[in-house]
């Protein structure tokens, strides 16, 4: 149930898989096992489908790779071996570069506060290991068109001392500010896990010591110095489940990439995109991409599953009667040949 252009630049947009790992199994046991397998199979399913079929050029995943921050290193790299048998894309970099000469990462990985947990409990330890497996990318260049990476859990701390995050998002601020500046008419799309303002303001929530808890979006500061100096053509976040797209002023419009979790319908989306570099017109779309309900999906796996059983029974019970039909025919023959 999607549609894309094969006349633009296509790229996939998900979110939020969440997906779990040995402490689900502990907890759980076997039904935790099958549980994280079934996830693994549909995430996995709607990731190379979406890949075969529209053939993207690019690949975001935006915010709570992952359900927990605090993993031991054992089931923090059992994970990530998870979360790149499903999100596998190895031989289709390889073709995009033998065919397009596509230069630098096809997926990129933006982290949310389930990943990292919220700047008070973010432990410097967890980031690096997350930068080590899925690198550290701050501005993209998309044929022409700059991508800036925002480390949004970072950006509204009210410190003295700026730790590495810290730093890391007022770099990434100062440089898209600084090439607007410079080059004030050309396309820009910020990727935030963390939305901007919208028409209410956001819920931030600070420790005694200026770092933030829990927010649920960019402060109205940080909303309005994004919109005044980087201008950014459009924003894609990742911090609410579904799909929508809010017009801020300026006329930037943000859209929320969907949840790929079961419970939502597996939504993705895509953004097609085209850029003349001579006139300088920049034209793109972004709309979801609905799969079905994972229950649904696990309902039609359990009854193929039941009927394979089934026709499974049925064989064996077919060679069982003709086994004994034969051995029964076989002992008659003896018994006359005597």
């Amino acid at each position: 149930l999607c549609t894309y252009n094969p006349n633009q630049y296509n790229v996939l947009l998900m979110s939020t898989p969440r997906m779990e790992g040995l402490l689900r199994e502990l907890h759980l046991g076997k039904s935790g096992e099958l549980d994280n397998m079934f996830n693994r199979y549909y995430y996995k399913h709607i990731f190379s489908r979406m890949v075969n079929y529209v053939q993207p050029d690019y690949a975001i995943n935006v915010g709570n790779l992952f359900a927990q921050t605090d993993l031991f290193e054992e089931h923090f790299h059992k994970q990530m071996q998870h979360y790149r048998t499903v999100f596998n894309h190895t031989s289709y970099l390889q073709k995009l570069q033998a065919t397009q000469g596509h230069e630098g990462p096809f997926l990129y990985n933006i982290t949310g506060n389930r990943d990292t947990g919220y700047s008070s409990r973010m432990n410097m330890h967890y980031l690096l290991r997350l930068e080590k497996n899925f690198g550290h990318v701050e501005i993209a260049d998309w044929h022409g068109v700059k991508v800036v990476f925002l480390p949004s859990l970072c950006v509204d701390d009210d410190v003295e001392e700026p730790n590495r995050c810290n730093a890391q998002a007022q770099h990434v601020l100062r440089t898209a500010a600084n090439y607007r500046k410079k080059y004030p008419h050309a396309p820009m799309i910020l990727v935030s896990y963390l939305g901007l303002e919208k028409n209410t303001p956001p819920t931030i929530q600070y420790t005694g010591s200026g770092r933030v808890y829990f927010q649920n979006a960019l402060s109205t500061n940080a909303s309005n110095w994004i919109l005044e100096n980087i201008q950014p053509s459009l924003i894609l976040s990742g911090y609410e489940d579904n799909f929508f797209q809010y017009n801020h002023k300026y006329g930037t419009p943000e859209y929320n990439i969907p949840s790929i979790l079961g419970e939502n319908n597996g939504q993705v989306a895509i953004m097609n995109f085209a850029y003349d570099t001579e006139t300088m017109n920049f034209d793109h779309s972004v709309h979801s991409c609905h799969f079905l309900h994972y229950y649904v999906v696990l309902f039609v796996a359990v009854i193929v599953l039941l009927f394979g059983v089934v026709l499974a029974g049925m064989v064996i019970s077919m060679i069982v009667v003709s086994t004994a039909s034969l051995l029964q025919q076989a002992i008659a023959d003896i018994k006359n040949n005597k």
